[in-house]
């Protein structure tokens, strides 16, 4: 008994021994982490201090500054939910008794390792906010001044390129650097030692070479092309647009990789020094830039087939756009080419505005030709309101192509005046921006031509409603991806670093606190996947039973519709409550808000919600269903659509009644089919007096014997209805199979009944009247007699 007691003394004692053994471990670590951040938080605050550090070294400890903050916002957030539980768990053991009181000793115990727990967790999280604040202070000054010097670089004057005395510089030290870069390759073929290492690499080299030259070779006999179209369906249309811009695509990519690989295998041979590194570094993405334009030329009318149709009828219009636009990139290549050498050989301002003059100006030329076409093409299709008035003023494109064109003017002129780093600024992220937009707009038609083909082919096997209804979704689908992605690309582009991206992308993965919860950028993602994926799946348990599993029932097409929309909303429910709980949210708060709201809803929106408790009870109790026939609210039509809100009810003019759910519910509804779709058709005749009742009684009888659509069980009868003023009244009363069919089936009888009776010289009489005019001589005597004013006119004429 003795050792079972120590046993379970030691157990506990090692027990608490390791909780405060790893608080421990976890205190030196955060205190680690701690002193880290400190150091780097001190070399942050001595560089903004000093304001003397280079914008690399800026860059440098910007990123630094940024991957500390991530880690210290994870244990942040981490603390917090130790801190929750732990909160959540003392609130559980409830409050301490009052003096007086004895409380278990277990649970005593429990609060005092929970409240140490508690105050150790909150030393780390306060900390960790006080280094974010500190932190956040860091980031924003860094980009502060980084921001501050490029105002100062915008607004630098580096000298007019006219001044003849910077020229024989500017020549001396471009062809200086290229002399050097050639010299250093020279010096290094001469070592005997790197020909050996070359001879070795040869083979690896050579191989690089012949897959560059394959795809040179493919390229230039667009292979591609020829492959896209033996595989596909329609081979006979090759000059489908579709199919052309994808294999061009591809050739384009070969092209690139041609080049990529010619490079690799230069710096393969080692022959390259310190200045040919730095030409080889900046070509592939040169090899790019020319590639990505040239594929914008070729594919550029994607853009304006919908628009401007003339485009693509006029050549030569054609062509002069495609080179405009492999102009403007090829200008764009080349300034990346030189921007890149001139910052790495560290070439002064004088230098730089005397070589990109050239390109400015040529650049300007261009794209001002370019935005002035794209602006005339505006200029023939005017804008319209919506009754189809012609609206006169500037459209939101021709305001945009004449910035451009005002861009395109001030640019050479800033650079001519000297300040050439502003209209380096000004030019280039147009140019930039324009090719940006356009292949948004190629890559979204190309997507649009795709979601159509799979449209036309989804189309044979379902209905065409949702089949465009899908199309809509993907195509906003494509067009919301390719928007958010060129917002960061953009924002690049016009002088965002990569750090703001960065930071921005942190703050969105932080999130928005929401209660105990936070929405972050994961989470709303998670929201819409999962959302996505279960109306998918929704969408799919619905297919499958409606063409597999109730096809194969007793059901009716009304009880098949009822569980199949059942189906639909409960799938719609579940995923939202599943999208909504993946994010962290919880549901019980949204309950309560939403039991608030209920009373307010209750009042404000009571029609609604009575049309959709009707429309729920509806599809449970079915006293109509889809296909019935029936008569409400003065309509006559057949029920094709019961929403939860309201039933569609087409009539038999073909027109569309919508009936809201509770009229259905609350008042009356004639349903002719509700039960099985047999009725009763009653056709009146009347035969003039005279006539045998016993032998008319007969031929109607016959008529409605022989239709095929009239039942045999129970059979028709015939009435003799009474005598009419001019006519003895017959009807005919029978039960037909459908009674969709009966105006058809009247229209028969009344064909067969005029023949039958006029073969039996049986008369269907019509109604006479004889008219009596009282004191008819007297009426006639006073129209014949002149008035006295007619005897008057007379005597005057």
């Amino acid at each position: 008994m003795f050792s079972k007691v120590l046993f379970a003394i030691t157990i506990k004692v090692f027990i608490v021994l390791l909780n405060y053994g790893f608080l421990y471990a976890q205190n030196s670590g955060q205190e680690a982490q701690v002193i880290q951040w400190d150091k780097l938080a001190s070399r942050a605050e001595e560089v903004v201090s000093k304001a003397e550090a280079s914008n690399e070294a800026l860059k440098i400890i910007l990123s630094d500054l940024l991957k500390q903050r991530k880690e210290v916002s994870a244990a942040q957030l981490s603390s917090s939910v130790t801190i929750n539980t732990l909160s959540a768990e003392l609130d559980a053991l409830g409050p301490i008794p009052d003096d007086g009181i004895l409380e278990d000793p277990s649970i005593s115990l429990r609060r005092k390792q929970l409240e140490t727990r508690l105050s150790a967790a909150n030393v780390p999280f306060y900390a960790s906010s006080g280094m974010l604040e500190r932190t956040d202070f860091l980031i924003s000054e860094i980009n502060r001044i980084t921001r501050m010097r490029l105002t100062q670089k915008l607004y630098s004057f580096s000298g007019s390129p006219l001044n003849a005395t910077y020229w024989v510089p500017t020549i001396l030290g471009a062809s200086g650097f290229f002399e050097r870069a050639f010299d250093e390759s020279l010096n290094i073929f001469d070592s005997a030692a790197q020909r050996a290492l070359l001879l070795q690499k040869l083979p690896l080299i050579a191989s690089l070479v012949f897959i560059s030259l394959l795809s040179w070779f493919m390229f230039l006999k667009n292979i591609p092309s020829s492959l896209l179209f033996l595989f596909s369906k329609n081979r006979a249309e090759k000059h489908d647009e579709f199919f052309s811009s994808i294999s061009g695509s591809i050739r384009f990519v070969l092209l690139f990789l041609s080049g990529v690989l010619v490079i690799e295998a230069i710096k393969l041979t080692g022959l390259i020094g310190f200045n040919g590194t730095i030409i080889l570094k900046v070509i592939p993405l040169v090899i790019l830039y020319l590639v990505l334009s040239k594929w914008l030329s070729d594919n550029f009318f994607l853009i304006k087939m919908a628009s401007v149709q003339t485009l693509r009828e006029e050549r030569k219009l054609k062509r002069s756009v495609q080179q405009k636009i492999f102009l403007l990139g090829i200008i764009f290549s080349v300034n990346t080419f030189v921007e890149h050498i001139a910052s790495s050989a560290e070439w002064s301002l004088q230098m730089q505005s005397i070589i990109n003059f050239p390109l400015i100006s040529l650049g300007g030329i261009w794209l001002f030709k370019f935005a002035n076409m794209l602006d005339n093409d505006s200029k023939r299709f005017p804008s319209f309101d919506e009754t189809g008035a012609s609206v006169s003023g500037i459209s939101l494109n021709r305001l945009l192509f004449l910035s451009v064109k005002l861009i395109s003017i001030a640019a050479p002129v800033l650079a001519l005046s000297g300040y050439f780093f502003a209209a380096q600024k000004l030019l280039y992220p147009i140019i930039a921006t324009l090719f940006l937009i356009f292949t948004s707009q190629i890559i979204f038609s190309l997507a649009r031509y795709a979601i159509a083909e799979f449209s036309l082919v989804a189309s044979k096997t379902e209905g065409i409603t949702k089949v465009e209804s899908t199309q809509n979704v993907l195509t906003i689908f494509f067009a919301t991806t390719i928007i958010f992605i060129n917002i960061p690309l953009i924002s690049l582009v016009w002088g965002a670093q990569s750090s703001d991206i960065y930071e921005i992308w942190l703050r969105l993965n932080e999130g928005i606190p929401l209660g105990s919860a936070r929405l972050t950028l994961r989470g709303f993602v998670s929201l819409i996947v999962i959302f996505a994926l279960g109306y998918a799946l929704t969408q799919v348990v619905q297919r499958m039973l409606k063409n597999t599993v109730l096809p194969k029932t007793r059901l009716d097409s009304g009880g098949r519709n009822a569980i199949i929309s059942g189906v639909g909303y409960s799938g719609i429910i579940l995923s939202t409550m599943f999208a909504i709980s993946s994010t962290g949210l919880d549901l019980s708060s949204l309950a309560i808000v939403a039991g608030a709201l209920s009373v307010g809803l209750g009042f404000g929106l009571q029609t609604i919600v009575s049309n959709f408790v009707s429309g729920v009870i509806l599809l449970i109790e079915r006293p109509i269903k889809e296909g019935d026939w029936i008569e409400v609210a003065g309509f006559s039509g057949t029920v094709r659509k019961i929403s939860v809100r309201s039933t569609q009810i087409q009539t038999f003019d073909r027109g569309t009644v919508i009936v809201p759910n509770s009229e259905l519910i609350a008042g009356s509804v004639l349903n002719y089919t509700h039960s099985n779709s047999m009725g009763r058709v009653r056709v009146p005749v009347g035969v003039a007096y005279g006539s045998d009742p016993r032998k008319v009684e007969k031929i109607l009888l016959d008529i409605a014997s022989n239709h095929p659509q009239v039942l045999k069980d129970p059979g028709p009868s015939v009435v003799f209805m009474g005598f009419g003023a001019d006519a003895l009244n017959f009807e005919i009363r029978a039960y037909m199979k459908d009674v969709g069919y009966v105006l058809a089936i009247k229209s028969d009888m009344n064909f067969d009944i005029v023949s039958a009776l006029a073969k039996e010289n049986i008369e269907i009489p019509f109604a006479q009247r004889d008219i009596f005019i009282k004191n008819f001589d007297q009426a006639v005597a006073k129209v014949k007699k002149p008035s006295e004013a007619t005897k008057r006119n007379k005597k005057n004429d």
